[in-house]
């Protein structure tokens, strides 16, 4: 870990040398107004950025925080003042939260920092067990469990499932404890990449290397899954960074897959290296250069709670027989494009229905028909497929109005939404279909 802390510090301080780079003030990144651009990037406003105070960011280097609400306790990494065979060594710290202010710094005893580099990488979601980075053969990732009778942290011990003879730098764990993700280092061409390994009976699987729609040729790293396991948030000098290390962020589909990663964007991501990036139910922590000079600070990030914007979206009509849309649903349908191009992260689906005339295989390809040309063009309107979680036609089933009358049918002629994932800058809400009384059916 510090070997490679120490490459991306060097190589920023060459680039620093032969590029200019125009980097905002702490006043300039909390106050400017983004908005979401192409190429999934995010550019939020509503967040304010906020350094850790001088008990935590030094004169050197400090990184990879994370919070234990086992202890109330913060913990990350520092560059020690101490040297050792003429390098700082790489040491492990506490920080008391008490009212809301940091206190009492305090280096963890030497049953966790060692003569070695000793990095705090994670903490498992209850916080009770702790992953240590050491600088043993190539790299390794320990665990250390905490003592409810001594209120101290156990001897840590390697975690044998994702050690191997290649460097291991960083681990997350999902809550329910049953998946790791982590990153390998095989060698200095193909780079860091995230692997997984999943707890079955009792016993570890070996590690599987995430898909190359994650992965890219270039180095991968800080793993941080959410505690439901669909979240995942890892660094990237690939994908479309703004420079340096990017944080990104995928979520899982209903095919369980990961989707195309979303670089989290301005003004977290700056164009130097922003990793370590820690999401908790209420506040972020993170390490960056965003003040653009050498050493490593940590940064807290909060979130302005904001009353979001509501967007009314129609459920869809269609005439008999057919799976055009109605020219009367195109400003309904380019309201619902905005929102999915305003809210990156908001997913939906699209339903498609049939009256019960004809045959049924006929309404079943005719219901898919109109849910695909819904799709269709949602997509001319630059919307992401990725934003697009299921399109299916489930013909006569389902529907909501008697199909016996004329009028009746025309109501179950229908294409349908359903909201997978809200957005964060506006909310979006469906507008049923409004069946006459007289016509309904009642809906098992």
């Amino acid at each position: 870990m510090k070997t490679i802390i120490k490459i991306f510090i060097i190589s920023l301080i060459i680039l620093l040398n032969y590029t200019s780079f125009s980097q905002p003030s702490n006043s300039q990144i909390n106050n400017n107004k983004f908005k979401i651009e192409e190429n999934n990037i995010l550019y939020d406003s509503n967040i304010v950025i906020i350094k850790l105070p001088k008990i935590i960011n030094t004169n050197y280097s400090e990184y990879g925080f994370n919070f234990s609400s086992q202890n109330n306790l913060g913990y990350f990494t520092k560059d020690s003042t101490s040297i050792f065979n003429g390098l700082f060594i790489e040491d492990i710290y506490s920080v008391e939260l008490q009212d809301s202010q940091w206190i009492n710094i305090t280096k963890l005893n030497k049953k966790i920092n060692t003569r070695l580099n000793d990095v705090c990488i994670n903490f498992t979601h209850t916080g009770d067990s702790m992953f240590i980075y050491r600088d043993i053969r190539k790299g390794n990732i320990y665990v250390s469990e905490w003592n409810n009778k001594n209120n101290k942290w156990k001897r840590p011990k390697p975690f044998s499932a994702v050690n191997s003879k290649y460097a291991e730098t960083s681990i997350t764990m999902t809550a329910n404890g049953r998946t790791v993700y982590f990153v390998r280092q095989t060698d200095l061409i193909t780079g860091k990449d995230i692997y997984y390994c999943q707890k079955i009976n009792n016993k570890w699987t070996k590690p599987t290397k995430l898909s190359d729609k994650i992965n890219t040729k270039y180095d991968e790293e800080s793993v941080f899954i959410s505690a439901d396991g669909n979240t995942l948030y890892f660094s990237s000098k690939g994908h479309n960074t703004i420079g340096g290390y990017d944080i990104f962020i995928t979520t899982k589909d209903t095919s369980d897959n990961w989707t195309a990663p979303i670089n989290i964007g301005k003004p977290i991501n700056t164009p130097f290296d922003d990793l370590f990036y820690k999401q908790y139910e209420n506040v972020a922590y993170y390490t960056s250069q965003i003040e653009g000079k050498k050493d490593l600070d940590i940064f807290q990030v909060n979130r302005i709670n904001k009353q979001k914007d509501i967007i009314y979206v129609d459920n869809l009509i269609f005439d008999y027989n057919a799976e055009t849309i109605l020219n009367s649903s195109y400003p309904n349908l380019d309201s619902l494009a905005n929102y999915l191009n305003n809210n990156k992260t908001a997913r939906i689906s699209i339903y498609g229905y049939s009256d019960n005339t004809g045959y049924d295989s006929h309404n079943l390809l005719l219901s898919e028909q109109r849910a695909v040309a819904v799709k269709n063009y949602l997509i001319t309107k630059k919307v992401s497929e990725n934003q697009i979680n299921e399109v299916k036609g489930f013909g006569k089933a389902q529907p909501i109005a008697d199909n016996s009358t004329i009028e009746g049918r025309g109501y179950n002629r229908r294409v349908e939404f359903e909201i997978i994932k809200q957005g964060k800058n506006q909310e979006l809400k469906i507008i049923p279909i409004k069946v006459p009384e007289d016509l309904k059916i009642e809906i098992h």
